[in-house]
């Protein structure tokens, strides 16, 4: 939907009003109700994906070596996972162990000042409930329904 938006309506400006226009156009856009929670919920569907590929490329990794992976890049160095560079460029992903039995309990993202949407907001994929919480969530405090 986002997309959408952008080649019908933003894009345009950009080529007929000149590079002078974007600025006005972006502060326009970023007060029209609902865009900034459309635009979290776009940018957290990349970090989605890769949240649910390390969980499945961690159960791979504990199958093989017994304990789960320390963190994300025992999983994308030893050849289960391959997070592009550009994904890292905008989020830092972290797993978070259960110490008592040694589970995994969640595997969070946070974003990076590459994220379009800003640093340091956080998603996370809640393992045991297979859900996710926060940025560009309905549960993230912005309104998004």
């Amino acid at each position: 939907m986002i997309r959408i938006f952008l080649l019908l309506f933003l894009i345009p400006i950009f080529f007929i009003g000149g590079c002078d226009k974007k600025s006005e156009v972006l502060n326009v856009v970023d007060k029209l109700p609902g865009f900034k929670q459309i635009a979290a919920r776009e940018y957290a569907t990349d970090a989605k994906r890769q949240l649910k590929s390390i969980y499945e490329a961690s159960k791979l990794y504990r199958s093989e070596n017994g304990t789960y992976p320390a963190d994300v890049t025992e999983v994308n160095d030893g050849n289960y996972l391959n997070i592009p560079p550009s994904t890292l460029e905008k989020w830092d992903f972290d797993i978070n162990i259960c110490d008592e039995d040694g589970y995994m309990e969640s595997i969070t993202a946070t974003s990076l000042e590459g994220m379009p949407g800003g640093a340091g907001h956080r998603l996370v994929f809640d393992i045991v409930n297979e859900k996710f919480t926060g940025y560009g969530q309905k549960d993230d405090g912005s309104g998004y329904k």
